[in-house]
């Protein structure tokens, strides 16, 4: 295999953060409009601000580069219904993903992208040693109170979708695991940053729920959605490695271990780790190309993430196995893309690279000590 070369996963990373970092603040989840993106991908030219960006600007912080400032102030003057909207129970969340100039682009409520924008702010505080500056300190009230209001104690009070963007629940109808567990940690990295004793509560309320009810004895697994109408959805799902890192909450190791291995089982591949099973979503055009079996490649983002997750569970050499994984296909231009294809006939082209990637690459070299 090829010598890793960390500063050269810096500097490409750093590169790619900067390409996608538009002279408004908006950062987009990939630099479509740069020379080097294929063309034959997807347009990612579009902002999601509290997931996307709350890892990226976080990993930003480990390259030496802080841009906290233009992003916040894009979600505080742009993001639409953000600062203020004329429907309050809008007021301070975050939807699926936005135009570059704050609108919405489609109204699904994400609100694991508020959790994840808090845990980044509070990641910086606690990584610089510095206090919050007034924007940071605007930004953390409105996203935390903005959950506390939607939050009833055993549900979210509207409906809400996942990070995948391929399922949600009204409510009544389920929680879901990983958005509630980010929502979670946000609200207790913000009870860290700002007296107000409701995000202590509400975050310990999250959390009681979830120990109470987020495990499935038959399984041996984690559901990705549990109570409610619609029940205990217990599916292997990659991003749960996430209730490892950094959405830790308290769960019981076991479950958290036993939660992986299930992973490992059923959704490792030769090329890294899929999302779930039978996932077939790929990045590409789509409509009016031909597909080879329209099967998803690997995430590199989930493979750094089980890397994390394994080092963070004690299994140091696992976590080396799937951060060489991703650099053993990455090409020498270090870009790192969304998904690695092993299942098509051809080479199959899809988003190259992702800004999300290069940011769970960049903590996962973190996290094994590879970064000085």
């Amino acid at each position: 295999m090829k010598k890793f070369d960390i500063e050269k996963l810096k500097q490409v990373s750093l590169q790619v953060f900067e390409d996608s970092l538009l002279p408004n603040g908006a950062l987009v989840a990939a630099p479509t409009h740069q020379d080097y993106y294929p063309k034959e991908a997807t347009n990612y030219m579009y902002v999601w601000p509290g997931r996307d960006g709350g890892f990226a600007l976080a990993a930003m912080l480990l390259a030496g580069k802080d841009y906290y400032q233009p992003v916040l102030r894009w979600i505080w003057d742009r993001a639409e219904d953000f600062q203020h909207s004329e429907d309050k129970s809008h007021e301070g969340l975050l939807f699926r993903n936005y135009y570059l100039n704050g609108r919405i682009y489609l109204h699904y409520l994400q609100p694991d992208q508020n959790g994840t924008l808090l845990w980044s702010i509070g990641f910086k505080k606690e990584f610089t040693k510095k206090s919050l500056t007034a924007l940071e300190k605007k930004v953390v009230i409105k996203a935390a109170d903005a959950l506390v209001r939607i939050w009833d104690g055993e549900k979210f009070t509207l409906p809400i979708e996942d990070l995948w963007e391929e399922r949600g629940t009204r409510p009544g109808q389920g929680v879901l695991t990983y958005s509630l567990a980010a929502c979670a940690t946000g609200l207790e990295s913000a009870a860290k940053m700002i007296s107000n004793k409701d995000y202590k509560k509400v975050s310990e309320s999250m959390k009681s729920v979830m120990h109470h009810y987020c495990w499935d004895d038959k399984e041996g697994l984690i559901p990705r959605r549990f109570e409610g109408s619609l029940g205990c959805e217990s599916v292997p799902d990659a991003s749960l490695a996430g209730l490892v890192w950094p959405f830790n909450i308290g769960f019981n190791p076991d479950h958290l271990k036993r939660s992986i291995m299930r992973f490992e089982k059923e959704l490792l591949s030769e090329h890294g780790f899929h999302r779930y099973p039978q996932d077939q979503y790929e990045g590409s055009l789509g409509d009016g190309h031909n597909h080879d079996n329209d099967q998803a490649g690997a995430w590199t983002l989930l493979t750094f993430w089980m890397s994390i997750a394994c080092h963070e569970l004690g299994d140091k050499k696992k976590a080396e196995e799937y951060f060489n994984l991703v650099f053993k296909y990455v090409d020498d231009d270090y870009l790192i893309p969304e998904q690695l294809f092993c299942c098509h006939a051809v080479p199959w082209i899809g988003v190259k690279p992702l800004v999300w990637s290069h940011a769970m690459a960049l903590f996962a070299a973190w996290k094994l000590g590879k970064l000085a």
